[in-house]
């Protein structure tokens, strides 16, 4: 379950950038006063469904974190107790049980250049697609990419500093 929820979490997380593009066409956000509502032979009532979509939109990603960590939290208490009751009967602690709490398999994976320069093509990748469409927005999204693939550059770059000479 863990690991069918970690694989798509990222397809979730996208849903308000594929959905913000498809709301826009819409033309909702122009319609100012109800006189123009009649103009566009719209009700109120149909102009509420664009401001439901934004909301949902908006609250699918907090729901989602939210999830997450609501079950790390309870992963950890579990763990905590179980700790607990390993002292309390006075049995020793083997130390692969905090290693495989950290590196467990659903975790996310440590921080490095591959990541940074994935995520970096990512958002480059939207970004201009974002731009094409014709949203200026995407410059935002071009700008986080361009600075993820320059830190994984700067981040190679440190850890062969990092390296003792080889004899």
């Amino acid at each position: 379950m863990k690991n069918r929820f970690n694989k798509f979490r990222g397809m979730i997380l996208l849903l308000p950038l594929v959905a913000g593009p498809l709301h826009a066409q819409t033309n909702f956000a122009s319609a100012q006063t109800s006189g123009q509502l009649a103009m566009m032979e719209l009700s109120g009532g149909e102009s509420m469904i664009g401001l439901a979509a934004v909301i949902i939109g908006c609250s699918i990603p907090i729901f989602v974190i939210g999830l997450q960590l609501y079950f790390r939290h309870q992963r950890n208490k579990m763990l905590h107790e179980t700790i607990r009751s390993m002292v309390d009967k006075g049995t020793p602690i083997p130390p692969e049980l905090f290693t495989n709490a950290t590196n467990g398999a659903d975790s996310w994976p440590r921080r490095g250049p591959h990541r940074d320069l994935r995520y970096g093509l990512l958002c480059l990748g939207i970004g201009i697609g974002i731009l094409i469409t014709g949203y200026p927005s995407g410059w935002i999204v071009l700008l986080v990419g361009v600075a993820f693939v320059v830190a994984s550059i700067l981040e190679k770059k440190d850890k062969g500093d990092r390296q003792p000479p080889k004899p």
